[in-house]
């Protein structure tokens, strides 16, 4: 909790701090893993943003808040953050990057998550996901959605398939058809955003 509160001073060292509102809002109903819903502050410069998970089938639960900052600008943007977890398998420390990379009409995001349990033991990586999609017509984005669930060190569980959203006013509403590869299972994920 002190390196958090540091990383926040330091954020916000020199500016005015000022709640300047929501950022965004991401919930994602998952098929077979967890069903999650993030949220996310602008405070001056810095963001501060929490989470939940909640995966029905394996009774998996987890809540997290952390502190983070955006670098870049529209199209060539990164945001990075760092939180602390509890969930019903221990404690952990988690690092957050968000590349979003905008090439022509070709749009692509990822979610980065490593973290490691307060309690020592493997370090875990998550893509969940990474998502390139283009525009056809006004309102639809079609691609491709890669999910990704390892340890450091060992082999992890992939999925890959196609993604279509639809633009609606302030967010955006996807469908994501992942095929599971190895022992992964196959799974559905529907996604909405808001950015206000």
């Amino acid at each position: 909790m002190r390196g958090a509160l540091v990383i926040t001073l330091l954020m916000l060292t020199g500016r005015e701090v000022l709640a300047q509102g929501l950022e965004f809002a991401v919930a994602r109903f998952a098929s077979h893993s967890s069903h999650t819903l993030y949220a996310g502050y602008q405070v001056g410069p810095g963001l501060l943003f929490g989470g939940v998970l909640q995966n029905p089938r394996s009774a998996y639960r987890e809540a997290l808040f952390g502190v983070g900052r955006a670098f870049g600008q529209s199209g060539r943007a990164v945001t990075v953050g760092v939180a602390a977890a509890t969930t019903s398998a221990g404690n952990y420390a988690q690092l957050y990057v968000l590349p979003s990379i905008g090439v022509g009409a070709l749009s692509v995001d990822a979610t980065i998550t490593a973290q490691a349990a307060f309690a020592g033991g493997p370090a875990e990586l998550y893509l969940s996901p990474a998502t390139a999609t283009a525009p056809v017509g006004s309102l639809l984005r079609v691609g491709a959605t890669w999910a990704y669930a390892g340890t450091f060190g060992r082999s992890g569980e992939h999925a890959l398939g196609p993604t279509v959203s639809a633009e609606i006013p302030g967010g955006a509403l996807g469908v994501h058809v992942l095929r599971g590869l190895g022992d992964r299972p196959h799974e559905v994920w529907l996604t909405a955003r808001v950015t206000p």
